[in-house]
């Protein structure tokens, strides 16, 4: 059970008064009086009723001096430093979803492209060749082919003369 500050005042006195050097604990600490301490109060401590008048007060205005602006004002720098760790944080996060974006669509392009390659050059199945295998129907195959990859990139917006 905490001592109140009566207590630790009224417990001091005694130890002064009787000249007995000894720990007192206080507020979960050890304060311990010695010879030069009791020697030192000793002749200001005349009784304890005045001791107790005279230190009430003083325990009053330090009860009430909690808070302020100086407290909030010395954790600014903390405030600040966590903002800019989120900050850096989330900036992170968005370039690494911005960078496994890009990845999906550079895959997805390049099975694109790779689909529209086979298109026609009868790697697929689907490009025509000429059962007999002349030389005829390999430049119509090249010719044909071509034709497909002109009009692929117009679709996608080119121009050609």
């Amino acid at each position: 059970m905490p001592k109140s500050e009566e207590d630790f005042i009224t417990e001091f006195f005694g130890i002064v008064i009787n000249g007995i050097p000894k720990a007192i604990h206080y507020n979960g600490t050890r304060h311990f009086v010695g010879k030069k301490e009791i020697a030192k109060y000793k002749p200001i401590f005349t009784s304890l009723d005045t001791l107790l008048q005279n230190t009430k007060p003083k325990i009053k205005q330090e009860q009430e001096k909690h808070g302020g602006l100086l407290p909030l004002a010395l954790l600014i720098p903390l405030i600040t430093g966590s903002i800019a760790a989120a900050a850096a944080t989330t900036g992170g996060i968005a370039t690494a979803v911005a960078k496994s974006n890009e990845n999906k669509e550079q895959i997805r392009h390049n099975a694109e492209m790779e689909r529209l390659a086979k298109e026609g050059s009868g790697i697929s199945g689907t490009g025509k060749s000429d059962p007999e295998g002349g030389e005829d129907s390999e430049v119509d195959d090249d010719l044909e082919e071509i034709k497909y990859c002109i009009n692929t990139l117009r679709g996608f917006g080119f121009d050609f003369v």
